[in-house]
């Protein structure tokens, strides 16, 4: 199923007049010069490995959403907007279900799920499994905390959390899970028929989905923590995938592993819910922010500090605000 996907890849690329010459250049230029950045380059635009066609464009998503939450382009200013809309949909049953969703995704479920899965391999002596389940995990978490700490990102609610989970971005939920069980579900389906593929890769994508909407809908993050979370998470799967498969892989009994992770997960989650649901209630309860100023603030230069243009859903820069009114609405109807 991957496989014929880079395929598409690179086909559609390679189909194009310009893109193709301009790719045989490139190859001609990187096979006759030796160093380590010609070599990737080769592999990189070998249209035998479309694994690497596909590497090089999730880099490229992930640098433009770097690069994005750095300097403040349209995908930092929606921030704001979807931040808004989302919080105004809030509702108390729509609330206890988020926050169950968020709780199935804390650090205490994803150990527990990680553990499992680890003994699971060590009962199979799946000892090279083994390794790349803990990079991937381990990985993640590495990779999430070093760009919190680098970017110092604050949170939309700044009183969540304490140390580097104060940081914003990217999602530690969002990236975490999405490796947990991205991860898992390339691990399961390599153990199936491919009719069962599909699904498995489908339920891995919906947890990890739901559980980053539920970052979104309780205020917890920008839209853009969690779409980087996403990226990053994804990335390193295919990362970690594309190296797994360079060799055979170890037999570990795929429906076993699937059975066990979903153990753990019903065990582990169900316990974080039942302990700590009342306690994130009051800690995710919606408090609105109401900035004021004085009329005399307003009138001297308080004026300036409010948006001077509407922006949209997308973080474009829509119509401008050319008029401010202090006062009642049925004064200026």
């Amino acid at each position: 199923m991957a496989a014929s996907f880079f395929s598409v890849v690179t086909a559609s690329i390679s189909a194009h007049p310009l893109a193709s010459v301009a790719t045989q250049r490139a190859r001609t230029w990187a096979a006759v010069h030796d160093s380590r950045f010609s070599r990737f380059a080769l592999d990189l635009l070998d249209p035998s490995r479309p694994d690497m066609r596909f590497l090089a464009l999730l880099a490229v998503v992930l640098f433009g959403i770097l690069e994005d939450v750095v300097s403040g382009d349209p995908l930092v200013r929606a921030d704001t907007a979807i931040y808004n809309a989302l919080q105004d949909l809030r509702t108390a049953p729509g609330d206890a279900v988020m926050i169950a969703v968020t709780e199935l995704g804390d650090t205490f479920v994803v150990v527990a799920v990680t553990i499992a899965v680890l003994l699971w391999f060590a009962w199979n002596r799946a000892w090279r499994t083994s390794a790349f389940w803990l990079l991937a995990i381990a990985g993640a978490s590495a990779i999430i905390t070093v760009i919190k700490i680098t970017l110092h990102r604050t949170r939309p609610a700044e009183s969540l959390y304490t140390g580097s989970s104060a940081f914003s971005f990217p999602s530690g939920h969002s990236t975490a899970n999405t490796v947990l069980y991205g991860f898992l579900a390339f691990l399961v389906a390599l153990g199936l028929r491919r009719a069962w593929r599909l699904p498995v890769a489908f339920t891995a994508t919906f947890v990890a989905l739901l559980i980053a909407f539920s970052r979104l809908y309780l205020g917890a993050h920008w839209f853009s923590d969690v779409t980087g979370g996403l990226a990053f998470g994804t990335a390193w799967i295919a990362v970690l995938g594309f190296t797994y498969l360079r060799k055979p892989a170890e037999p570990y009994g795929a429906i076993g592993l699937a059975t066990v992770s979903a153990t753990a997960l019903s065990l582990a989650g169900g316990l974080n819910v039942y302990r700590h649901h009342s306690l994130d209630a009051e800690r995710y309860a919606f408090k609105p922010v109401v900035r004021t100023m004085t009329a005399g603030e307003w009138r001297t230069n308080g004026w300036q500090r409010l948006p001077s243009n509407r922006i949209d859903m997308f973080g474009e820069i829509e119509e401008p605000l050319t008029i401010q009114w202090a006062g009642g609405l049925p004064a200026i109807q």
